[in-house]
């Protein structure tokens, strides 16, 4: 009776065709363990050596090193049909290391090195010294956050000074935002290292109990007869002020700067069929979708006639679209080049002061155009009380957002009620500063003194606002 030969360790083969990997002895290579498998490509064998002998010195197979070679076979095997080896464990990312990558200025989350991101990365080392050394974010706690915000008020409260509780809420908005942006890289689990619910009230109410201050939002608004005298002072101000206001005074006017042609449509559509002007949806805020009124197609074809009238005979040639609002200098009243950017906020806001004075209105800290769109909104509900029309005028999104998420935005009828409701507020202003009465002003600028308004232990920062 014969007996079978016992098959020996080597050769050993992995995994199913085409993709078979097999670990080998090689006779010419001093009998190292390789390994080998097809490359269709190339058609032809890919062959590496693992570095070893599976064989001990009485010439006998090693289990362990044969076992080595079949796991090397069969990662290989993984490898070619795609699946990896589990990654060893990241070690914990520690906020400093994470700060680093957020306020990068090659690759975080600030495009462009504009004033408030050059601020922010300002803030990283003083946010640093007031949390543990060598935290990390997975136990960075909501409780960390109360603790930064009390320390501060506590030395606000040391130091009486009124100042401090808006750097506090950058310092969280500078973690909360870099903990985002950390985790839309995968350097975090979404919601690692993020500020508690609600912290923006809690912030105030711990600063208030800790400082015994509290804080007003300083929010200046022009009178019905200040809004009359800037629109009958707009044939003296600079065009592009004019036209930015004719079109979007109740708008946000700093997203409203941004537009371009393409924006304005001129075809017969809108309430009048007189046009329509479309102010995109930003990150955040939402766009508004004006329909033209007469006195606003007057404007915009007297724009297009006047400081545009270069860019728009090249528009109207070759397509080529070009901001309504350049930043550029107006040469003999008419804007001219080939690289055009948008006007910044700080020269558009000194082109409103500069209309503000031609209208014989003192320019308020911290007010800007907003005056214009917050006076707009009151006067709105005296001659529309549809919500979804009182929106479209102002372009917000409550009244518990103004039911935007139930009922359509851009309906037709709305949006031509807008357009009425809209002049007749207009039209409302403009007759109160024709009256015989003095323009009444809403502020003064007494009542903002270097930026601050105080009022008994109420105190309320303001800025000037685009």
């Amino acid at each position: 009776m014969s007996r079978k030969k016992k098959k020996p360790a080597l050769p050993i083969t992995v995994g199913s065709k085409p993709s078979t990997v097999t670990a080998y002895e090689r006779g010419d290579k001093g009998q190292s363990v390789w390994i080998r498998w097809w490359n269709a490509e190339k058609r032809r064998y890919d062959k590496r050596s693992l570095g070893f002998k599976a064989r001990t010195a009485g010439d006998e197979f090693d289990a362990e090193l044969v076992a080595k070679a079949g796991a090397a076979a069969l990662d290989q095997y993984k490898t070619l049909i795609g699946i990896s080896a589990p990654a060893a464990p990241k070690a914990a990312l520690t906020v400093v290391a994470g700060l680093a990558l957020a306020t990068s200025t090659e690759s975080g989350m600030w495009p462009t090195d504009t004033p408030h991101a050059h601020q922010m990365r300002l803030y990283v080392p003083r946010v640093l010294a007031l949390l543990p050394a060598g935290i990390t974010w997975e136990d960075l706690t909501p409780n960390h956050y109360d603790d930064l915000v009390r320390t501060l008020a506590r030395r606000a409260k040391a130091a009486n000074t009124e100042s401090g509780r808006e750097v506090a809420l950058r310092f969280v908005v500078l973690l909360a935002q870099a903990a985002l942006w950390l985790a839309r890289g995968r350097h975090l689990v979404r919601g690692v290292g993020a500020p508690p619910d609600k912290w923006k009230q809690a912030l105030v109410d711990d600063w208030a109990r800790i400082t015994g201050k509290t804080h007003e939002k300083f929010q200046p608004r022009h009178s019905p007869e200040e809004m009359g005298a800037i629109f009958r002072a707009l044939p003296k101000a600079d065009p592009r002020i004019r036209l930015a206001i004719e079109l979007a005074a109740e708008a946000r006017l700093g997203q409203a700067l941004r537009c371009m042609r393409s924006n304005l449509d001129l075809s017969e559509i809108g309430g009048d069929k007189l046009g329509r002007f479309t102010i995109p949806d930003s990150v955040k805020k939402m766009g508004v979708t004006i329909d033209l009124s007469p006195s606003m197609r007057a404007t915009v074809d007297e724009s297009l006639a006047g400081y545009l009238s270069e860019l728009e005979k090249t528009y109207q040639r070759s397509g080529t679209d070009y901001p309504l609002f350049p930043a550029n200098r107006l040469v003999k009243n008419v804007a001219r080049g080939t690289s055009i950017a948008p006007i910044g906020k700080s020269g558009a806001l000194a082109l409103f002061h500069d209309l503000e004075r031609a209208a014989g209105i003192t320019p308020v800290p911290g007010r800007g155009w907003y005056g214009l769109r917050r006076i707009a909104s009151d006067l709105a509900e005296d001659h529309e009380t549809d919500g979804r029309a009182l929106n479209a005028i102002t372009g917000h999104t409550s009244d518990d957002m103004r039911r935007n998420v139930y009922q359509a935005r851009r309906r037709a009828k709305v949006l031509a009620r807008a357009s009425t409701a809209r002049q007749a507020a207009r039209n409302q202003a403009i007759a109160a500063a024709d009256s015989e009465s003095p323009v009444t002003p809403a502020h003064t600028p007494e009542d903002s003194v270097g930026g601050t308004r105080h009022r008994g232990d109420a105190t309320t920062s303001c800025r000037n606002s685009i």
